[in-house]
Order: C-alpha cells, then sequence, then structure tokens
C-alpha cells in the first residue's frame, strides 16, 4: 500500500496543473550610472520586486542596441541563485535571457535577481528593455504584471587621454561568452601601434574591474594559467608606457566548467503500457556552473536526439521500453538518467488504478497538443521535477517491483 501511494505522489508532482493569472510581480532596471564614455564598463541590475507574491522561478529576456552596447558578463543575484536551463546572451541580436529559481522554496524579498555587465561602444543613447514575455512564476502559475520597462543610459564621446589599446587573443579559450571544458588559459597579444611599451602588467581573477599589478617582462608576449576552478574569471593586462603611462587595460573573460550537471532523473506517470499508446517522459536537472544548455533522449540504445520536457513517447511496442536522457551543459559536460515501463498486447487487462492513471496522462498528453490548452513551462516543470528526483531514484526500483508481480498476478488469472 505504501508503494502505491508513493508512486500516485510522484506522478501527481510530475504533472502538475498550471495556470496563468497575472499577478503584481514586477522586474525593473537599474543603471549604475546614467551616463558613460565609449569604452567604460557600467552594469544594470534587474531588480525583482514580488509586491507579496511568492516567487520560486524566473526568466528576464533583456533588449539592448548591439551596436551601441556588448554584454560582458550576466550574473544572477541571491534571490533565485539557480540556474535555469537556456540561459544565454548574443551580442549580435542583442538580446540576453536569463532564468534563476529556488528549490523546494519560495521568495518574497525584494532584490537583484541578476546584474548585467555592459561594455559601451560607441557615442549615442542606448535602452536597456525588459520583455513582457520575462517570467515570474510560482509552482507554474504566472505572477509577474507582464509590463517591465526600460532604462537609458547616455554614451558620451570617448576620452583622449585613453592611451594605445592592445589586441589580444586566446586560442584556449576563443569566445568570452562560451564556456570551457579546459582548466588552462592561455592568451596572447600584440604590441600597441603607439607609444613605447617598457613591460606589461597582468592579473587573473574572478573580478571583471581589477587594475593588474603583477609585473611580466616585455619579452613575453603571452601568458598561461592552469588549475583553473569551475567559475567565471578574468584576465586582466596593460602596457606600461615609456613616461609613467599605461596602455588601456584589456580585461578578457574565461569561463570554466568541467563538473557534469547534477542528478537528472526521467520518468513516466506509469510502468504498465498497451501496445499502440503514448507515455509522456519528464526530465530536469540543474548545473551550478555553466547551466543547462539542451537534453538528448535514447530510446532502447537508440540514436540520442535533442528534445525538452515534457516529452511524448508514441506508438508503444510491445516489450520493456528503457529511455536514457542525458543532460548537457553549456561547456558540453553531460549527465545520464534512465527510465524504464513494460508494453503489453492491447489486449490485456490492466487494473482500475492503471485505467485511471492513463486517462489523466491521456489528458494530459491532449493537453499539449491543444495550441489552445495553456502549457507548463520547461522551467516551472523542471522546479518539480527536481523536488522528487532524489525520491524517484530511491522509491524507484521498490515500486516497480511491487508493481510488475500485480501485473504478473492479474494476468495469470485471465
Amino acid at each position: 500500500m505504501r508503494h502505491r501511494l508513493l508512486a500516485i505522489l510522484i506522478g501527481s508532482l510530475l504533472l502538475p496543473s498550471p495556470s496563468w493569472a497575472l499577478g503584481g510581480a514586477t522586474f525593473a532596471p537599474f543603471l549604475s550610472a546614467p551616463a558613460v564614455d565609449v569604452g567604460e564598463r557600467f552594469t544594470v541590475e534587474v531588480l525583482l520586486d514580488p509586491h507579496g507574491e511568492k516567487i520560486d522561478v524566473a526568466r528576464a529576456n533583456v533588449a539592448f542596441p548591439p551596436d551601441l552596447l556588448r554584454v560582458e558578463t550576466v550574473t544572477l543575484g541571491t534571490l533565485l541563485p539557480r540556474q535555469s536551463p537556456g540561459n544565454s546572451f548574443d551580442n549580435a541580436a542583442g538580446t540576453i535571457s536569463e532564468g534563476g529559481f529556488l528549490l523546494g522554496e519560495t521568495t518574497s524579498a525584494k532584490g537583484t535577481f541578476a546584474t548585467i555587465t555592459f561594455l559601451a561602444l560607441k557615442q549615442g543613447s542606448a535602452t536597456v528593455s525588459i520583455a513582457s514575455s520575462s517570467k515570474l512564476i510560482t509552482d507554474g502559475e504566472e505572477k509577474g504584471t507582464g509590463s517591465y520597462g526600460s532604462a537609458v543610459v547616455d554614451i558620451q564621446k570617448e576620452d583622449d587621454a585613453i592611451g594605445p589599446s592592445i589586441s589580444l587573443i586566446s586560442l584556449s579559450h576563443p569566445s568570452q561568452g562560451a564556456w570551457y571544458k579546459s582548466n588552462t588559459f592561455v592568451a596572447d597579444w600584440t604590441k600597441p601601434d603607439m607609444g613605447t611599451v617598457t613591460g606589461w602588467l597582468t592579473a587573473f581573477d574572478q573580478s571583471l574591474t581589477t587594475d593588474p599589478s603583477e609585473k611580466l617582462s616585455i619579452k613575453y608576449l603571452t601568458k598561461t594559467v592552469e588549475d583553473i576552478s569551475d567559475g567565471t574569471w578574468y584576465f586582466h593586462l596593460k602596457g606600461v608606457l615609456a613616461g609613467g603611462t599605461y596602455t588601456e587595460t584589456v580585461h578578457e573573460r574565461v569561463q570554466v566548467d568541467q563538473t557534469p550537471p547534477n542528478l537528472i532523473a526521467p520518468s513516466t506517470p506509469r510502468i504498465r503500457y498497451l501496445e499502440g499508446e503514448s507515455a509522456l517522459l519528464t526530465f530536469g536537472a540543474t548545473d551550478e556552473a555553466s547551466g543547462i544548455d539542451h537534453y538528448e533522449v535514447s530510446t532502447n540504445d537508440g540514436v540520442y536526439e535533442t528534445a525538452s520536457s515534457p516529452l511524448v513517447l508514441k506508438d508503444l511496442r510491445v516489450g520493456d521500453a528503457f529511455v536514457q536522457v542525458k543532460a548537457v551543459d553549456r561547456a558540453g559536460n553531460a549527465t545520464f538518467g534512465k527510465a524504464g515501463f513494460r508494453v503489453y498486447p492491447k489486449d490485456t487487462v490492466l487494473s482500475g488504478e492503471d485505467s485511471a492513471a492513463r486517462d489523466k496522462e491521456n489528458a494530459e498528453i491532449a493537453s499539449l497538443a491543444d495550441p489552445t490548452s495553456p502549457k507548463l513551462s520547461t522551467e516551472s516543470s523542471t522546479n518539480s521535477l527536481l523536488i522528487i528526483s532524489g525520491l524517484a531514484v530511491l522509491a524507484g526500483a521498490g515500486i516497480l517491483a511491487v508493481l510488475n508481480r500485480k501485473i504478473r498476478k492479474h494476468i495469470s488469472k485471465k
């Protein structure tokens, strides 16, 4: 009896029924400075005010002019510190999508949801706006107002006092927006065209604005940093010029993630199906460093294909079915999880409990196919999935054994 109740509990948690009434929670952008110079860095804080709502999942979709601004970093605050799948920014399109969530709890506190660091590229008036498509969710229910505003920064003429710039590249970590498994960073650079460089100053840390002070001989035009731990780091470099002046400091972002995503426990609402039916597979995982990039699914040792949760497995065939889900983070690390169920001939008579579970599952599958039906977002469902993933793993073997014994007894009575 205990195993049966546990199976029902797991199924109900995997398939929550969301509603989508708007609430009063808001996002708002806050500029660190209303005016900056060309070449200057500044931050925009995405402020979250729940206005009495309890929030467990949020996503801020931000737009900016890519000809005027370039994103250098996006970091989550402490309100919803776990990274959701799909976080990214695109400096060509001028878009940012940053999601975060809490595991097993909610927050009603005001504060910084995320901080965006921009570099001002050229003179002009740049608007940073938070799109109405942004989400503020509690247990699958939208709590945001849908109107989140914008902020304008005035970019002024470049300061003539800025010295010659250094051209720096990294073959080990070529893109500042990407994540890499390699924990050895190699930087190469060229001398600036103007001035006489007498030496170099470098630093490597997790601050974007460090003024480097470690001396490096002028004969070197490369620097290697080894054994870097997971996270976002910065290599800082500037040249010392004759006469006691300096070049502009270069700040190169380095993102390292060598750790696979956390536990993933894919699951179906039932472990017994009939030939020709469809099964609803749900899954979700988190990753502490780079965040989840995508999922891939393989059935019965077949080819892995990119998929998202929930996934409908159609036209089931008789026999044991084994599904493996791969969670891949933005650095390419992967974690695997497995789920299994059995498919019986279509004339098999299952229990009343199975029939009720089948009706509920089929209704959920039908709602996914109906374009007019509200859909449960991947992010909101991931939160519920992760809460019970450990429970599912611990209990799954026992539930499977008990239910298979029941079906064998039932079939033997036919």
